[in-house]
This record gives structure tokens, sequence and C-alpha cells, in this order.
């Protein structure tokens, strides 16, 4: 009966059929058959048929129906809230990666959560359209880590420092900028920083950027449509530059054309952030933001 009255409601505003039908997104002979199984089940007319019009007892219905559902729908929203709350669903945006000083966080945060917490359920939030900033934001995820510290920040949304480690720059054997020696950061000006038409990718890359202005460069971007971190490095070329975690290695496990330089005057350093949801409340989006601070400080 609170379908059909939901339906009604929608038909009472309009009196048109074939109106209310598209609204509700269902075929003009369902929603006149529903209509007819709710008066039956009332046992009175909502309807006078030809032409369409409201009966008296359906002005009354649709009237008291109407603040019942507004009252009915509020009380389900207070309980979906609640048990938000009290939810271990925990949903993540962020770059894969088995390379990064973030993803260990990540992912030894998310281990430790899983031993306190059994019914803890992490699930990883990606899409091609849609940045790690913009996820967060619109609530596709409750948390995502991201390589810049945003200007301004919507209500309900929290940033903070995750973690700051050295970096060093992936170039081909074949880039110019490796006829210096000692190679410089700022010989790395004319290089085009590797990006991807996945929107993924855009925070990471816009983190980057912010690494060379820091620096007084401004270095032009190559859009390719790059799916994966490891295929920034296998399609790396003479011209182009990829920025990442300095974990202890300078050679490429799968590529032998691609090396990483570190500089070393003075050391250079990236900065990791963690966007998160704070409104509306949920306890496990705090706990997780707390451990992954606390396996920061930790490790780093």
């Amino acid at each position: 009966m609170l379908t059909y009255s939901r339906e009604f409601i929608v038909l009472a505003s309009c009196l048109n059929y074939a109106k209310a039908a598209k609204e509700l997104n269902i075929s003009q002979p369902s929603l006149s058959r529903h209509i007819a199984d709710l008066e039956k089940e009332l046992g009175f007319q909502l309807l006078e048929r030809n032409p369409l019009a409201l009966t008296a007892a359906g002005r009354g219905y649709v009237g008291s129906i109407s603040d019942i559902i507004a009252r009915l729908d509020t009380v389900i929203d207070e309980g979906r809230q609640v048990a938000n709350r009290d939810s271990k669903f925990l949903s993540i945006s962020m770059i894969p990666s088995e390379n990064g000083a973030y993803s260990d966080i990540i992912y030894e945060s998310i281990a430790r959560m899983y031993s306190e917490f059994p019914d803890f359920v992490p699930r990883f939030y990606s899409s091609r359209s849609q940045t790690i900033s913009e996820a967060v934001e619109s609530g596709k995820a409750d948390v995502g880590v991201i390589f810049e510290m945003p200007s301004e920040l919507p209500d309900g949304v929290a940033c903070e420092l995750l973690v700051e480690c050295p970096f060093i720059a992936w170039v081909h054997k074949d880039n110019p900028a490796l006829k210096s020696q000692p190679v410089k950061f700022t010989d790395l000006a004319d290089c085009k920083l590797v990006s991807s038409t996945n929107q993924l990718f855009r925070d990471w890359v816009d983190g980057a950027m912010a690494i060379f202005r820091d620096h007084g460069m401004n270095p032009k971007t190559h859009l390719k449509d790059l799916n994966d971190t490891a295929n920034f490095l296998l399609d790396l070329r003479p011209d182009e530059v990829v920025l990442g975690s300095d974990k202890g290695k300078t050679t490429c496990d799968y590529n032998p054309y691609v090396v990483g330089l570190r500089f070393e005057d003075p050391v250079l350093y990236s900065s990791t952030y963690l966007l998160y949801r704070v409104k509306p409340e949920k306890a496990v989006v705090d706990m997780f933001v707390n451990t992954c601070h606390a396996v920061s400080k930790e490790r780093w």
C-alpha cells in the first residue's frame, strides 16, 4: 500500500497518467493498475476517471497520506543515519600502488582495523570520471588519499597531513637531463609530467605539479590513457618524468630503460593527505583516520 500511495501522490499532483508514469519511471498501464489495486484495498474510490479528478475521499486521502509518508521518511532517514554511524563499512579512494609510502600506511591500517573489528568491511572506490577529492566530497568515498592540500574544503569534509617522505623522479635513460651530472631537480624543467585521462590520477598529478611550482618550475603535462601506476613507467618517453615516493630503489623492476633520480641538495619531500568525511558522523571513519596517523607516526 505504501508504494502505491506514493505513486498516487504523484498522480494527484498532476492528474495526468502519462506525465505521472514518466516521473515515476513506470509504464502507464502499471500505474493505472496500481491505483486500482490501491482503491480496492482502501475500499473507496480515489479518482473520477472521465475527466480525471480527485473524489472528495481522494482529496482527504492525499492530504493525510502525504503527511504520514513525510513523517515516515523522516523516521527512515534518522534510522539510516544511526545505522550509518554504527556501520563498520568504509569506502576508500586512492591510487593503488605497491611502491608508495601512503599505500603502505593504508594497507597496514586496514590490517589493524581487521584485527580489532571482525565486522570491518573496507572497499576501494574508483571512477574514471571522478577525482579522489570529488569521490569524497560527493559521499561516494568516506576517505581519500590526495597529494595537495585543497584551497577550500566543503562542509562536512576535513583534510589532514598523513605523511611527508622523500621522493624521486623517474626518467627514461635517454632523457636529456641525464647529460648533466649530478642531475639537479631544476634540470627537469623541460620534462613533461605524465598524466592520465583517468580522473583517478588527477590529484596525484596536481600534487606533482605543486612540487615543481614550489621549486620555481611549471612543467607541462603529457596526457595518456593510463589506468595503472605501473603503466606510467612502462610507457615513459625520453622527454617525460614521473614522481614517486623514494622506497630506496632507483631501478624499475619491470622496465630496464627507466631510472630513478634522487636529489640530495636539498632532499625533496612530497606530502600526502587524508581527505575524509566528518558529516554525517561515522565512527569507523574516525577510527580508520586515527589508525592511519598512528601507523604513519610509527613507520615514518
